[in-house]
């Protein structure tokens, strides 16, 4: 009995973490990545693909935001998403 409790216990803190731990791997490589588009390739060839869309899209509704104010994944993705307004495409990156 005992064992189990110890064992939810564990189990309930390991899921409490998960939500950061994804936004934080999730979100900062996809701002990583982004960062090096601009640099490189220009913000057209490979921002603006549905690929990036996509994950930044991840990165504000998959509770990066609400749950973790502290990080505020949504507020960083935000103006990489405003460079491509009107401009994705689904080729590829």
């Amino acid at each position: 009995m005992r064992l189990s409790i110890l064992l939810f216990a564990a189990t309930a803190c390991a899921a409490d973490r998960w939500p950061a731990f994804w936004c934080d791997k999730e979100c900062n490589e996809a701002v990583l990545f982004a960062r090096g588009c601009q640099e490189i390739e220009g913000i057209r060839n490979c921002l603006c693909s549905s690929h990036f869309h996509r994950k930044f899209r991840k990165c504000q509704s998959d509770g990066c935001d609400e749950n973790y104010k502290n990080k505020n994944w949504a507020a960083r993705v935000e103006p990489l998403l405003k460079d491509c307004e009107g401009e994705y495409y689904d080729g590829p990156i």
